[in-house]
Order: C-alpha cells, then sequence, then structure tokens
C-alpha cells in the first residue's frame, strides 16, 4: 500500500512513501504479555488492553485475546461489528474489579465469544441499568462465555 501526493502546479512533483499508511488490521491482538505497539497485529507487539484493541478493530475485525486476567479500569465499548475471542475457551478472564461493566455492545453484529467475564458491576442512579457483565445495547451475540458474579444496582437493576 502507498501514497501518492501530487502538487497541482506546473512544476507538478510527487512522493510515494508507503510507512506514512498502515490499513487497519483483519486481525488484531491482546496479551498481557504483549509490548502494546500499534496496530497490534500479533502476539508479540499486542495490545495490553482490550479496550485499545477493540479501538483498532474495523467491522469484520477478530480481536483475539490471549489467556490471562485483563482488569478493566472502565467498560469496554464495542460500537462495531467484530468479533472479540478468547484463545482458550474461558481463559482470557476480562474482570470489572466490581467497580465498571464488563462489555458495552451498541452493535448487532458483534460477537463475544470463550471469554470469563467476572467482577464486573454497573450501577446508575434514576436510569434503567442493565447488564453489570455485558450490556447489549441491540442485540449480539454471546458464545462459549463464562459470565459469573457480575452485578447491575441501582433504581432499576436489571440483569448481572
Amino acid at each position: 500500500l502507498s501514497l501518492r501526493l501530487t502538487k497541482a502546479t506546473p512544476e507538478a512533483a510527487a512522493r510515494t512513501n508507503a510507512s506514512l499508511i498502515q490499513p487497519a488490521p483483519s486481525v488484531v491482538y491482546v496479551s498481557t504479555s504483549g509490548s502494546h505497539t500499534f496496530p497490534y497485529t500479533n502476539w508479540s507487539t499486542a495490545a495490553r488492553s482490550i479496550q485499545s484493541a477493540v479501538s483498532v478493530a474495523e467491522a469484520g475485525d477478530t480481536v483475539f485475546v490471549a489467556d490471562g486476567t485483563y482488569t478493566l479500569l472502565s467498560q469496554v465499548v464495542v460500537d462495531r461489528g467484530i468479533t472479540i475471542r478468547g484463545t482458550n475457551a474461558g481463559a482470557a478472564v476480562v474482570n470489572g474489579g466490581n467497580s465498571c461493566r464488563g462489555f458495552y455492545v451498541t452493535d448487532p453484529s458483534a460477537v463475544l465469544e470463550g471469554l470469563t467475564i467476572t467482577n464486573c458491576s454497573s450501577a446508575m442512579v434514576n436510569s434503567n441499568n442493565y447488564g453489570g457483565g455485558v450490556d447489549f445495547v441491540n442485540g449480539g451475540t454471546i458464545r462459549d462465555c463464562k459470565i459469573v458474579g457480575n452485578v447491575a444496582t441501582g433504581t432499576a437493576p436489571n440483569g448481572g
């Protein structure tokens, strides 16, 4: 992939610099031992946070999450049709530390697969409060996930 820039003047000049363009990867990696080097295209350069990888992924991409525990500081927002997949069913643990929701999913074609989602909490006041572990706003798919020990609290709690 390269970018060609051309001046619109009589002394036209062109320059090509392929290193300035990086297409979105079709596979993005997350690992507790990755170097967190953008764009997270292999295990050694993997993102250390799930949200960092999700932010890079485009619709149709897969985010692979290595075995390990990923403690969240805030909910993971999934706003496009991507698949977030644990590499070994249930061995990638998403832990909300009892302080935040696990996943907030707004795209109906998003998929969560092979993850353990635990210790997540969603608490809102004077509002409907859905899903401490996962909140699918417009639908989505959960496959082979363990969703345990999550809670939704507040004035109108709905589901853990």
